[in-house]
């Protein structure tokens, strides 16, 4: 069966609070089950072409930028997708946690911690996590490949 052609997905600009650094989501593909995938741009940090998601926040102070990065598009479920912390003024990256077949989002990043959300492959589990971002300890250098590195979670609450 044939799917109707995918409209075009417009980019994305998050700028931070400060309003000094942008960074940039442009549609460079999608998944089998249509789900839209960026590259991002951020202030000339070499990502290549690793596939990002659409949800991304900045802290308040305009030093981390956290977004979902797909390890790979599943066939049914979803990707395999990690949330990335991204220290723009050290221009260094931390994977904060992986979703084997499933999402990981950011929501928010206040006193030093950033929560996220993230849905099971099999969509019934969501768990809400938190790290203290003082404590993370797997930072490497921005990089075009993705890293292996995770670290195991401090804090999680889990309701859906």
């Amino acid at each position: 069966m044939l799917r109707p052609p995918f409209h075009a997905v417009p980019d994305k600009t998050l700028r931070s609070p400060d309003g000094k650094v942008v960074a940039k989501l442009r549609h460079s593909g999608s998944a089998p089950w249509e789900e839209a995938y960026a590259v991002l741009l951020l202030d000339e940090l070499p990502f290549g072409a690793r596939r990002f998601g659409w949800r991304a926040i900045w802290s308040p102070c305009s030093r981390y930028f956290a977004i979902s990065e797909w390890r790979h598009a599943g066939e049914t479920f979803g990707p395999d997708a990690q949330l990335v912390l991204i220290d723009v003024v050290r221009r260094r990256e931390c994977i904060i946690e992986r979703a084997e077949g499933g999402f990981i989002d950011p929501v928010f990043i206040n006193d030093g911690v950033l929560k996220y959300s993230m849905i099971t492959q099999t969509m019934a589990e969501r768990i809400v996590g938190y790290r203290k971002i003082e404590d993370l300890s797997f930072w490497r250098t921005v990089s075009e490949s993705q890293s292996s590195e995770v670290p195991k979670p401090i804090v999680r609450s889990s309701s859906l």
